[in-house]
């Protein structure tokens, strides 16, 4: 995941991150209101108020392929936008746009639309 999203999650009031956790039931009327969170490694079960669910499972990227000229993270994912240009491998004055890889131009597939 990147540092972004990350960070926005972690600053956001209403979102609460758990790890090593499933989701074992929920309910409501209607609609979403309740989960029961059970911890994996003491099977402690709480039950939470809840209105929305976002699961994340994870992300492997697949980018070995990629020349070392695309700056990557430590697992492995392309740096872009911001991220590029505070790892200090951005060659340029300017700032680079916000999907561009630390490559000048080189935007990941189907973003080219969303460049000012």
């Amino acid at each position: 995941m990147s540092d972004y999203l990350i960070h926005e999650m972690r600053s956001t009031r209403n979102i609460s991150i758990e790890f090593g956790c499933e989701i074992v039931d929920g309910g409501g009327n209607r609609h979403l209101e309740w989960i029961t969170i059970e911890e994996r490694e003491t099977g402690v079960k709480r039950r939470v108020d809840a209105c929305a669910l976002f699961i994340l499972i994870g992300a492997v990227p697949s980018t070995a392929w990629l020349s070392d000229e695309l700056a990557k993270d430590q697992w492995g994912f392309v740096l872009t936008g911001r991220d590029v240009q505070d790892s200090s491998v951005w060659p340029l004055d300017c700032a680079p746009y916000a999907f561009e890889t630390s490559l000048p131009g080189v935007l990941p597939s189907g973003t080219c639309d969303m460049v000012p």
